[in-house]
């Protein structure tokens, strides 16, 4: 006599709770412009009793650090390389223009904070891409053979690494970013000292505007 098969009962899944988080802005925008409204208030007082300047609220400190550094981790500028750099710069930028802020235009610090981060790291990518553009150009212009050929007697790993060197740095992309066509003109070679020169009196430019502000 067969014994009658036993029914398997169907497994039941608890329900899963509800997974969505709350979303919180790393920012809190309110207190933000709050904490402005009032040190902008203690620093009138400050100006019309001779005082130093007062510290400025512990929240902006700590926003000046965190609005770059979110920043940088968006999608749209994570894959740099020099993400330190354009934190750094952003950082500095806010530092020197976070009292330009006016309270009595606007209520929104963090849009005005985000702003000078934002172009603080698209100068910072400007800065970084034209250094790679020379970098390239003294490769593209330099004779290769001749400087591999005088690695011969050397370590293969180091010869290794000065070609891999070479290839990173070699970038024919960045050409078209800055080089104008047609200027140049007929039998003149690419001046890698101009450039050079150029790039230097950029940044004392950028000091010299430093020192004024």
């Amino acid at each position: 006599m067969e014994t009658p098969k036993r029914k398997l009962k169907p497994t039941t899944i608890p329900p899963t709770p509800n997974s969505k988080k709350k979303v919180t802005n790393y920012v809190d925008n309110e207190r933000l412009y709050a904490d402005f409204v009032a040190w902008y208030a203690q620093r009138k007082e400050a100006e019309e009793k001779g005082l130093p300047e007062p510290q400025p609220p512990a929240y902006l400190a700590e926003c000046i650090m965190r609005i770059p550094t979110h920043l940088a981790n968006k999608f749209n500028f994570a894959s740099y390389t020099y993400k330190d750099e354009m934190i750094g710069d952003a950082v500095e930028n806010i530092v020197r223009y976070f009292r330009n802020f006016d309270i009595n235009k606007s209520k929104n610090p963090f849009a005005y904070l985000t702003q000078i981060t934002y172009y603080a790291f698209i100068r910072r990518i400007h800065i970084e891409k034209k250094n790679s553009y020379i970098k390239h150009k003294l490769i593209h212009t330099a004779d290769v053979d001749e400087m591999v050929s005088m690695l011969d007697d050397e370590d293969p790993d180091f010869k290794i690494g000065f070609m891999e060197v070479l290839q990173q740095n070699s970038n024919p992309d960045l050409e078209r970013l800055f080089e104008k066509a047609p200027k140049k003109k007929k039998g003149s070679d690419f001046d890698i000292q101009s450039l050079l020169e150029d790039n230097e009196t950029e940044e004392v430019a950028e000091d010299d505007s430093n020192n004024e502000e």
